[in-house]
């Protein structure tokens, strides 16, 4: 994985732009297969954007990833804050690929 755009600080951490009061934004630690990264993320977004974040700056769609927190998978659907999560709180990312095998089909 690389980290890319403007976003970046040069320091590992993500900021995506937001524009927000800076006590909005806390850092969320990211370990996957043995590389580590900081997001600058609202504790109020959904686990779904938050994805959506990191996919914008790794090459891991939002579909591939899982993330974890204390043992937990978290659902898309649900905001960080729901899960406890804190400033400088640590979250495991795992990607998943799926080949799609297709048989020829004759009509």
């Amino acid at each position: 994985m690389e980290g890319g755009g403007e976003a970046n600080d040069g320091g590992g951490a993500i900021t995506d732009g937001l524009e927000v009061d800076g006590s909005d934004i806390v850092d969320i630690n990211i370990r996957c297969s043995g590389t580590k990264f900081v997001v600058h993320v609202r504790l109020d977004s959904s686990v779904e954007s938050f994805k959506s974040v990191i996919a914008k700056h790794y090459d891991v769609h939002a579909e591939q990833q899982r993330l974890i927190y204390k043992g937990c998978l978290l659902k898309d659907d649900q905001t960080l804050q729901s899960y406890g999560i804190l400033l400088s709180s640590s979250l495991v990312l795992c990607m998943f690929t799926c080949l799609l095998i297709m048989n020829d089909i004759v009509i």
